[in-house]
């Protein structure tokens, strides 16, 4: 989910990159995107595993959907120490 998003943008008339206009809050919030889009795009295919032809491949039931939320918040956690310092 990093890719996701502008690589160049145009900020008055001038051609920059998002990464200049945010300076040093651009990994901070690169970071929450990424974590936030991944866990979305992982509960989507979870839910729509049958249409998908992933049920074979990703486990879907209530007891997977809770270990999904219990490893982003215990990423989120290792996350926020490492901003911490």
């Amino acid at each position: 989910m990093h890719g996701l998003g502008p690589h160049q943008i145009k900020v008055q008339g001038k051609d920059t990159t998002p990464r200049e206009e945010l300076k040093d809050v651009y990994s901070a919030i690169e970071e929450a995107k990424a974590d936030v889009t991944g866990l979305f795009a992982l509960q989507y295919m979870m839910a729509h595993a049958k249409e998908m032809g992933l049920t074979k491949i990703l486990p879907s039931d209530d007891a997977a959907q809770r270990q999904l939320y219990t490893t982003y918040l215990a990423s989120a956690f290792r996350s926020l120490r490492f901003w911490l310092e």
